[in-house]
């Protein structure tokens, strides 16, 4: 057994080895209520050695292709956040737009039926993929909702960011699909 699952590991190693995977069943889509107009928001006010760390922060996301420039009728301020290690967690704030967002409401499994979904296996394993939000696509038509904006320039995201509605939704129907077709 245990070379079967250096297999998968290795098959899969790119998802964890700092390098960005797409997972292209699924697309994030951003849909408004019915009357909703385009916010735009001003950057907010940051000291210089957190603009240094924002323009860090925002040059590896162009990098690897998760931002590119781009101007448009919503735009937000970008948030740094302080984890508990003491690091900063870049973040939008999708306050206004998560406000006219139409709410996908998806009913929670049971977890007495995911538990028998598992049968008799016998090695249960979680990996957390590198940068999971990234690896998810924004469909093209909502990418001009998801404007960050700061003293500098302003950026559209082509994959997923941290905050907005429905994220969660997104990621089990993406799992949902991706274990239909391991099956």
């Amino acid at each position: 057994m245990r070379g079967d699952v250096e297999d998968v590991l290795k098959e899969y190693k790119g998802l964890w080895a700092g390098q960005l995977g797409k997972v292209d069943v699924t697309s994030h889509r951003i849909e408004e209520t019915l009357g909703a107009r385009p916010w735009r928001s001003q950057p907010y006010r940051e000291s210089h050695s957190l603009r240094e760390g924002i323009a860090k922060k925002v040059q590896r996301q162009r990098d690897l292709g998760v931002i590119q420039p781009w101007s448009a009728e919503w735009a937000f301020p970008v948030v740094l956040v302080p984890k508990t290690d003491g690091t900063m967690r870049f973040c939008v704030n999708y306050r206004q737009p998560n406000a006219v967002t139409v709410r996908d409401v998806y009913p929670l499994p049971r977890m007495d039926d995911c538990i028998d979904f598992l049968g008799d296996a016998k090695v249960f394993c979680t990996l957390e993929c590198n940068s999971a939000y990234w690896q998810i696509l924004v469909a093209e038509e909502d990418r001009d909702k998801t404007i960050l904006v700061w003293p500098v320039r302003a950026y559209r995201y082509i994959s997923l960011s941290f905050g907005p509605s429905n994220v969660q939704e997104i990621f089990q129907l993406a799992i949902g699909k991706i274990l239909g077709g391991l099956k």
